[in-house]
């Protein structure tokens, strides 16, 4: 779906004078498809959101095991290229 999102987003202003779509800013649905956006989007109006913790960051497994504990839930930024990377699913007890 998410690139039907992005076509469509693309080519808003264009699909607009043929199609009744309800956005009205094009590039919108792009941002939000990428989670650090949709995640700053989130902050800013007060939403809650996960607790969150990137890969980038230092110790990133000590502070999963910290912070957040196991089992966990791991939602990737891409989940294409993700899959494609790590195709070895690691449980820890």
């Amino acid at each position: 779906a998410d690139q039907y999102s992005e076509f469509i987003d693309k080519y808003l202003l264009e699909l607009k004078e043929y199609f009744y779509i309800w956005m009205s800013e094009e590039g919108l649905w792009t941002k939000i498809m990428d989670k650090d956006e949709l995640f700053k989007l989130a902050v800013k109006y007060n939403m809650p959101v996960p607790e969150t913790i990137s890969p980038k960051e230092k110790n990133c497994l000590s502070l999963v095991e910290k912070d957040i504990g196991f089992p966990c839930l791991i939602k990737p930024t891409e989940s294409p290229k993700f899959v494609s990377e790590f195709s070895v699913i690691i449980l820890k007890n």
